[in-house]
């Protein structure tokens, strides 16, 4: 489900807000058949713009659909063989595992007989301690951008995060991913809600996800390009004048995450494979010294 909003957001003000259980509904939002027709007239004249590779990430609009469909192979690998190659701190499994003790769930009455009473017990155990930390983490990407910006540069925060996501789950972690746009100015409402926000809950907690069709939401350009730049245009359908330059993309970190739970990590500050080096060393550094 979907829901469209005017309210204050926090760190942006008066705003227009999107708020999308899945990626199917932002997909779905955006389609001919739902939305409104002065909402999907405006979007058509956002979407003129091409410019192939370094504008959207792939070679045009009908091959970003199919990509965003099937899943981005290609910048998978990509992540993968950037990013994997990189000293990452080595993260304990959090995942439960059977040990024998002297007290716990089950007894062996043959250890019993045999004196080990020590070992006669087996319970299950964390196979390290977490420090306190949540088992449930969420990652926040920002996926929104100005003009300016190339593919290039929009590929590695949601590189940064798809690797986090990857190397945390491995662990034992369950991991939820959002991805957002925040923008300033986007419309000329006359009450004063000018801004834009977007949330998607790309995937949550526990529940298995294609990193490929991951790759191809949150490290391809085209996604925001495309199917944001038609969420931008729904309140459209409400009599509200959209910008044409879709206002100014700000990267606040204070907003209010309707899904958001447990410790967040929210991607900042990453543009290129260095930076996202970087990011993803610092944020598992406090878990590498539950390794320790």
């Amino acid at each position: 489900m979907w829901k469209m909003e005017k309210r204050k957001v926090k760190g942006l003000g008066k705003a227009w807000v999107n708020t999308f259980d899945c990626v199917s509904d932002i997909i779905r939002a955006t389609d001919k058949k739902h939305m409104h027709p002065k909402a999907w007239k405006e979007a058509q004249s956002h979407l003129t713009y091409n410019n192939g590779m370094d504008w959207l990430g792939v070679a045009d609009r009908p091959e970003l659909e199919r990509v965003v469909s099937k899943g981005w192979k290609d910048g998978l690998k990509r992540v993968r063989e950037n990013l994997s190659v990189l000293k990452t701190p080595k993260l304990p499994n959090l995942r439960r595992r059977r040990v024998w003790a002297a007290q716990g769930d089950s007894l062996d009455i043959h250890k019993v007989y045999s004196g080990n009473l020590d070992q006669a017990w087996r319970k299950s155990v964390r196979e390290i301690g977490f420090s306190g930390l949540p088992t449930t983490g969420t990652i926040i990407v920002d996926i929104c951008a100005n003009a300016g910006t190339t593919a290039e540069q929009l590929f590695w925060p949601g590189a940064a995060a798809l690797a986090l996501a990857e190397t945390l789950e491995e662990s034992g972690r369950p991991v939820r991913i959002i991805a957002y746009t925040a923008a300033t100015n986007t419309y000329s409402d006359d009450n004063g809600y000018n801004h834009e926000f977007n949330e998607i809950l790309i995937k949550d907690a526990g529940v298995y996800f294609d990193y490929e069709k991951l790759a191809s939401v949150i490290c391809l350009s085209g996604f925001f390009r495309h199917y944001i730049f038609k969420a931008y245009c729904l309140p459209a359908a409400h009599g509200v004048q959209v910008e044409s330059g879709l206002g100014h993309a700000v990267n606040e970190k204070t907003h209010d995450w309707s899904y958001a739970s447990g410790k967040c990590l929210v991607v900042s500050g990453v543009d290129d494979q260095k930076s996202a080096q970087k990011f993803l060393n610092e944020q598992l550094k406090v878990y590498d010294a539950d390794a320790a």
